[in-house]
C-alpha cells in the first residue's frame, strides 16, 4: 500500500500530515478529563496510522512532527517550555511514530494486501492488530516520560495510561479508515467508500464527541455545585460559630460593668461555662486601666487580693512606643489560670496588634478584634486574634468622654486553628481551608490552615468568603480538587465518553463491511449481466446464479423495462419499501421514489434509454416504511438485446 516519493513530494506529505495531526489533536485535548494528560478519544492517532499505510517513512514522519507540535503546544499553554519540556515532547513524539510505524508493519503482515478491508476477517485484523497491540508503544511511552520527568506522580500513572491507550485505540478505529478513504490504496476501492463510510463516521463521531463535551461540562457544573454546597455550609457554620466569643465577650462586660468589683472566684464562675461550651477560647480576662504612677500600688492591691502573690505589670518587647503611655492596660483576670498565668500583669499597650485594637475599641465604645498574633501565654506560635470590649465610668456620649471615663476592657482570646480544625473535624475531609487576614497591611496573613496555605496556588475548585469580627474583615479560603467531591469522580463522564464513542467504531466496522459487499455484489451483477449474451444453457445457469444473488443479497435489486416498469424486485428491496409483494398492476421506478427525486430518477432513465449511459448511480430517497424517505445509493444498469438496443434495466 505503500506509495514512492520523490523527497519533495514526501517532504509535503509529512508536512499536511503533521498539520492535520497536530489540529486534530489540539482539538481532542480539550476534551481531557483531570488529573489524566490524554483524551477519551484521540483521532490524531488514527491519522498517523492512515499516513504511516499509504505513504510509508513519510507518514512516520509526518506523525511525529504532529506529535512533537501538540505536547510542545501543551507545554506552552502551561507554561512550561524549557529543556525539560523539549526532550519529553521529543520522547512523546518518538513513541507516536513508533505506534503508526509498528501498527503498519502488523497490519500488511496480517491483513490481504493491498489492503481494501471489504472482507469480515482482514477487517477484524486490521482492528485488533492496528488499534488495541499497536497502540500499546504511545502509552506506555508517554506515561513513563511523564512520570520520568516528574509531571505524572505514581499514583496518577496508571490513569494517565489507561486513558492515553484508550483514547488512542478509539482513534485508530475511527480516523483510520475515514482517512485511507482519502488516501488509501488501492484508490478505487476507497475513493467510492468516502459518502458511504468516512461521511457517517464522521457525523457521528462529531455528534457524539459534541454529546460528550456536554456531559463533562454538566458534570464539571454538579462538581461546582456540590463544593460550593458544602463550602457554603462550612462558612455559615463558622461564621454561626463566631457569634460565641461575641456573647461570652458580652457576658462578661455585662459582669463588670453592673458590679463595682469581682474578685476572682465570681470570674472564674462566670467564665467556666463559656470555656466548657468553646473550647477554642484559649482566655476570657479583664485588663485595667492604670496610670503609670499608680502601678505600685496596683500591684500591691492585686497581690493582697490574690489568688497570685508575685502579680507584677510588664510590657512585651514588642512594644515600644507603649513606654511613652501615661497609663497602661495590665491584664487582671484570666481565665483559665494555670494555662495563662504568664499573661496575668502584661499591658496590652506593648503589643502593636492590640494596641491598634484597644485604640478603636476605645474610640468607638464597641467591639474590636486584633490582628493575628502569638499571645503572651502561648508557647507556640499558633495564630490568636483577642476581641475587646471597653468599659466606661458612666455613659460617655463623645470620644473626648470616653477617652476620659475609660476604666479597662474585657477580653476573650480565641484559638481560630483550633475552631476551624473543629469545624472541618464534622465537615467532608475533600476540603482544604485557609483563614487569613483580609487586610493587606496585616503583619501576619495566615490565621488558621496548613502552612504557606495563603500564598499557594488555589485549588481548581475555589470558595472565598469574608468574615467580619469585632470590625476586622477575615477571608475564609476554602478549595478541592475537581476529582474530591464525593459522589462525583470523573469515572461516571470518561466512562459516558468511552461507550458513547465506541459506537463509531462499530458503525464504521458494519459500512465497511456492507460497502466491501456491496462492490463484490455490483462487480457479481455486471459479470453475470454480460453472461445473458452466451447459449441458452449458459443464460439459464446465470439467471439461476443471478436469482440466488439477488433473492439472497442484503440490498435491494430491481428488474424493470427500459421505461421503469418494474417486472421484479427481491425480498430485500420490498422490505425496504414496506411491502410483501410486488403490487399489481406493477409500479414504475418513479411512483417508489421519494417526490422530489423523481425527476432525477425519470432522467437517469432516458439516460439509459437512449444509449448514452450504461451504468448510472446516483444517491436518491424511496418512499420507505409508513412513506418515510429512504436514502439509499441507486445503481441502474442497461439491458440490451441481441441487436444492441436497451430493453431491459436493473437496478441495485
Amino acid at each position: 500500500m505503500n506509495t514512492r516519493l520523490s523527497p519533495a513530494a514526501g517532504l509535503a506529505v509529512a508536512l499536511l500530515t503533521a498539520l492535520a495531526y497536530a489540529t486534530v489533536g489540539w482539538l481532542a485535548l480539550r476534551l481531557a478529563i483531570p488529573p489524566s494528560y490524554a483524551s477519551p478519544i484521540f483521532p490524531s492517532a488514527g491519522i498517523g496510522l492512515a499516513a504511516a499505510l499509504a505513504y510509508g517513512r513519510w507518514g512516520l514522519l509526518g506523525a511525529a512532527l504532529g506529535a512533537l507540535s501538540v505536547n510542545y503546544g501543551l507545554s506552552a499553554e502551561r507554561g512550561q517550555l524549557g529543556l525539560d519540556a523539549a526532550w519529553v515532547g521529543l520522547a512523546i513524539a518518538g513513541g507516536a511514530a513508533l505506534q503508526a510505524g509498528l501498527g503498519r508493519a502488523l497490519i500488511q503482515r496480517h491483513c490481504s494486501q493491498p489492503l481494501a478491508l471489504s472482507e469480515p476477517r482482514d477487517l477484524a485484523r486490521f482492528y485488533a492488530f492496528g488499534a488495541p497491540v499497536a497502540c500499546l508503544a504511545s502509552a506506555s511511552v508517554a506515561t513513563a516520560t511523564l512520570a520520568a520527568a516528574g509531571v505524572l506522580t505514581l499514583e496518577q500513572a496508571p490513569l494517565a495510561w489507561w486513558t492515553w491507550w484508550v483514547g488512542d485505540t478509539l482513534g485508530v478505529l475511527i480516523a483510520a479508515p475515514i482517512g485511507l478513504t482519502f488516501i488509501g490504496r488501492p484508490k478505487a476501492d476507497w475513493a467510492r467508500r468516502r459518502m458511504a463510510v468516512a461521511l457517517p463516521m464522521l457525523l457521528t463521531t462529531a455528534l457524539l464527541a459534541g454529546a460528550t463535551a456536554w456531559v463533562l461540562s454538566e458534570h464539571e457544573e454538579r462538581v461546582q455545585t456540590a463544593f460550593e454546597r458544602d463550602a457554603w455550609g462550612l462558612g455559615e457554620q463558622l461564621e454561626s460559630r463566631l457569634l460565641g466569643p461575641q456573647h461570652a465577650l458580652i457576658a462578661m462586660h455585662s459582669l463588670f460593668d453592673t458590679q463595682q468589683h469581682v474578685d476572682p472566684s465570681e470570674m472564674r464562675k462566670a467564665s467556666r461555662a463559656w470555656l466548657d461550651d468553646q473550647p477554642f477560647l484559649s482566655a476570657i480576662g479583664y485588663s485595667e486601666r492604670v496610670p503609670r504612677s499608680g502601678i505600685e500600688a496596683f500591684e500591691n492591691r492585686v497581690r493582697i487580693a490574690g489568688p497570685v502573690a508575685d502579680y507584677s505589670v510588664f510590657d512585651r518587647n514588642d512594644g515600644e512606643a507603649a513606654n511613652a503611655d501615661p497609663d497602661v492596660v495590665a491584664i487582671r483576670y484570666i481565665e483559665p489560670q494555670e494555662p495563662n498565668r504568664w499573661a496575668l500583669g502584661v499591658n496590652a499597650l506593648s503589643i502593636p496588634a492590640a494596641r491598634e485594637a484597644i485604640e478603636r475599641a476605645l474610640v468607638s465604645g464597641s467591639d474590636a478584634a486584633t490582628t493575628g498574633f502569638q499571645p503572651t501565654q502561648s508557647a507556640t506560635d499558633e495564630a490568636g486574634i483577642v476581641l475587646y470590649r471597653p468599659l466606661y465610668r458612666g455613659e460617655p456620649a463623645t470620644e473626648e468622654e470616653r477617652r476620659s471615663a475609660f476604666i479597662g476592657l474585657v477580653f476573650v482570646t480565641l484559638r481560630l486553628d483550633a475552631l476551624l480544625t473543629e469545624q472541618f473535624r464534622v465537615h467532608p475531609t475533600y476540603l482544604s481551608w485557609c483563614l487569613v487576614d483580609a487586610d493587606p497591611a496585616a503583619p501576619r496573613q495566615r490565621l488558621a490552615g496548613m502552612a504557606g496555605c495563603e500564598r499557594a496556588a488555589m485549588a481548581p475548585l475555589h470558595y472565598e468568603r469574608t468574615l467580619l469580627l469585632g470590625g476586622r474583615p477575615y477571608a475564609l479560603k476554602v478549595g478541592a480538587s475537581t476529582g474530591g467531591v464525593p459522589g462525583l469522580a470523573d469515572g461516571g463522564g470518561w466512562m459516558f465518553s468511552v461507550i458513547g464513542l465506541l459506537a463509531t467504531p462499530l458503525l464504521g466496522a458494519l459500512l465497511l463491511t456492507v460497502s466491501g459487499r456491496q462492490q463484490r455484489i455490483e462487480a457479481a451483477v455486471t459479470a453475470r449481466t454480460a453472461d445473458l449474451h452466451g447459449t441458452s444453457q449458459a443464460l439459464s445457469e446465470s439467471q439461476e446464479r443471478l436469482r440466488n444473488i439477488v433473492d439472497h443479497v442484503p440490498i435491494g435489486v430491481v428488474y424493470a423495462d427500459i421505461d421503469g416498469r418494474v417486472l421484479e424486485a427481491n425480498p430485500s428491496l420490498l422490505a425496504m419499501l414496506g411491502l410483501l409483494a410486488l403490487p399489481d398492476p406493477p409500479p414504475s421506478l418513479t411512483d417508489w421514489t421519494h417526490a422530489p427525486d423523481r425527476e432525477e430518477v425519470a432522467a437517469l432513465l432516458v439516460e439509459l434509454a437512449t444509449g448514452r449511459q450504461a451504468l448510472a448511480r446516483h444517491r436518491v430517497r424511496l418512499d420507505g416504511i409508513g412513506g418515510e424517505p429512504l436514502m439509499v445509493q441507486l445503481g441502474l444498469s442497461a439491458l440490451h438485446d441481441s441487436a444492441g438496443r436497451p430493453r431491459r434495466v436493473v437496478g441495485v
